[in-house]
């Protein structure tokens, strides 16, 4: 009796399912699915990682072409300034001009008189 409960008990208390298993030997199935579960979830975190190393590349290159856009933004003001200061400057020019042009249109004969008097 002492032969049947080391041998055969143990075997009586374990379920149905395992008992097939293991006589069958399909636990090299179950061990090679946990396995190919270990790996897929393996895979999916190294995919996640690069993904974010991705995104951070692409949130490094966005903070550079923001930086430039700044830099061309300063230098678009100082241009749009520097053009009005040569507006201003052609506006003062062109005034010179028309009274230096009023100047040259005064008759001769008025020319000639004060020149003759200053010398």
């Amino acid at each position: 009796m002492s032969v049947f409960i080391l041998h055969v008990l143990p075997w009586l208390t374990m379920g149905t399912e395992t008992v097939l298993k293991r006589l069958v030997g399909k636990t090299d199935v179950e061990d090679a699915l946990a396995r190919l579960d270990a790996l897929t979830k393996e895979e999916n975190l190294m995919a996640v990682a690069r993904t974010l190393e991705v995104v951070h590349h692409v949130d490094d290159s966005v903070t550079t072409i923001k930086e430039i856009i700044h830099d061309v933004d300063g230098n678009v003001k100082a241009m749009k300034e520097l053009t009005h200061h040569v507006d201003q400057s052609v506006s003062v020019i062109k005034e010179v001009i028309s009274d230096v042009g009023s100047d040259a249109k005064v008759p001769r004969s008025s020319r000639t008189t004060s020149t003759r008097t200053w010398l």
